[in-house]
């Protein structure tokens, strides 16, 4: 990974350290709630969150979930390629919004129930890591 600055280094190696692995574990029930469809742009050559486990982990989305891999990408790929970031998410979210109800962002709606229809993006941390990582 290349990092710039060693604050950044320092601060993201804490992050990484500061993990509660068990709430990493727990995401697949959270996931099966999310009901928006999700993009998850992953990194090929993540050392703490391997490809394979975004791979196994697509059919856990409630909203339903499509993955895009950089290729040199690793942990941080918001950092380390964001137009590359940005060229994946930019198409999906204008696709996505097109099937957002009318109204859905005016703030009677907002006080109302949730459009059922929405979209995110995921950039790597996910629950399908070994146990005891």
């Amino acid at each position: 990974m290349s990092v710039e600055s060693r604050t950044a280094w320092v601060g993201q190696t804490r992050l990484i350290h500061g993990w509660d692995w068990n709430v990493v574990h727990s995401l697949e029930q959270a996931q099966a709630r999310i009901t928006a469809s999700a993009l998850l742009v992953w990194g090929a050559q993540d050392p703490f969150f391997p490809l394979e486990g975004a791979r196994s982990m697509l059919g856990q989305w409630g909203g339903g979930a499509k993955l895009r891999v950089i290729e040199r990408g690793k942990l941080l790929v918001h950092e380390e390629f964001p137009d590359a970031l940005s060229e994946l998410a930019v198409p999906f979210l204008t696709e996505c919004s097109k099937h957002r109800p009318a109204g859905a962002g005016s703030p009677l709606a907002r006080r109302a129930e949730p459009p059922r229809t929405a979209c995110m993006v995921d950039i790597g941390t996910q629950s399908n890591i070994p146990r005891g990582a």
